[in-house]
């Protein structure tokens, strides 16, 4: 049996007998299956970019995320860390003032004591004179 075939260039018609016509239908075949097998290779490709991508963007934008938060974390810490250190400051200063005044008032204590024990042994020895000399 013989297949007519149509030239769609010049419109001329061929017979073609069955194996020809086979080989022919089969190149044909062949050469729409290779380029839907390339198209959808590409495709694959680019779905396979466009989700790679995705994921990225994804996990960049979740990691800027963690980024923030970390640096907002950082700089709470850091503020609370100037407020102790502030405060231990004022402690301190607090405490040195304390102690300052208390040995402003030990030294003057210690300073009245010394002039009265002065006083007190200037008295003894005036009396230890008047004594003695009432004796003679």
């Amino acid at each position: 049996m013989m297949n007519e075939i149509k030239c769609p260039k010049c419109g001329e018609v061929f017979q073609v007998d069955e194996s020809g016509y086979v080989a022919i239908v089969k190149q044909i075949r062949d050469k729409e299956f290779k380029k839907e097998i390339s198209e959808r290779e590409l495709q694959f490709k680019n779905d396979k970019e466009s989700a790679v991508n995705l994921a990225v963007s994804k996990a960049e934008n979740v990691f800027k995320d963690i980024l923030a938060e970390k640096e907002a974390e950082i700089a709470s810490l850091k503020i609370k860390i100037d407020s102790e250190d502030k405060d231990r400051q004022i402690a301190i200063t607090e405490v040195n003032l304390s102690k300052d005044k208390i040995i402003s008032e030990k030294e003057s204590e210690i300073a009245t004591l010394i002039s009265k024990l002065e006083s007190l042994e200037k008295d003894n020895l005036l009396l230890i004179k008047d004594a003695v000399s009432t004796k003679d």
